[in-house]
């Protein structure tokens, strides 16, 4: 699901998208704010989605370049969309695990997960996973993918 969401998202097809996900907190700011400010002024029932649409659309119709910005998003998720539209590029962000983990842990974003050390494993088992996978794409896909270390690009004195 996760796939067709970003693939709507990515190529302005929004009829697509479930009702939950067109009523998002992410619509909140930016460009997308019209977008919101018409759903907050209407409700969440499908016609007043629908009708509040077009300024989706408007935004994507004046664009060159799509961005979108996810989490937990994996490598091979990448991959399915990079072979299904061969103008998308991707950066792909790695972040130490343990700033992670402790970001969760900050933030109460464990998704229920009481085991600390069963998700520090899990994690750091897709990021190994995530970064094998890369390599190859990276072979692949040539000038369509670039990596960064979170830590290399964040403020030097900012310590986590």
């Amino acid at each position: 699901m996760e796939n067709e969401v970003m693939s709507s998202f990515l190529s302005c097809n929004f009829t697509n998208l479930d009702l939950d996900t067109l009523t998002q907190i992410h619509f909140q700011r930016g460009r997308f704010l019209p977008y919101h400010v018409c759903l907050r002024n209407g409700s969440s029932k499908l016609p007043e989605i629908v009708r509040c649409l077009y300024h989706l659309y408007e935004e994507c119709r004046h664009r060159n370049v799509s961005l979108a910005k996810t989490i937990r998003f994996t490598v091979e998720k990448t991959e399915l969309l990079m072979q299904k539209d061969p103008m998308l590029k991707v950066v792909h962000l790695v972040r130490d695990p343990r700033a992670i983990i402790s970001s969760r842990l900050r933030l109460g974003k464990t998704d229920g997960v009481i085991n600390i050390e069963q998700e520090s494993k899990q994690l750091c088992n897709q990021m190994a996973e995530d970064v094998i996978l890369f390599r190859h794409l990276e072979k692949k896909y040539k000038l369509r993918l670039k990596q960064f270390r979170y830590e290399d690009i964040v403020r030097p004195h900012c310590h986590f």
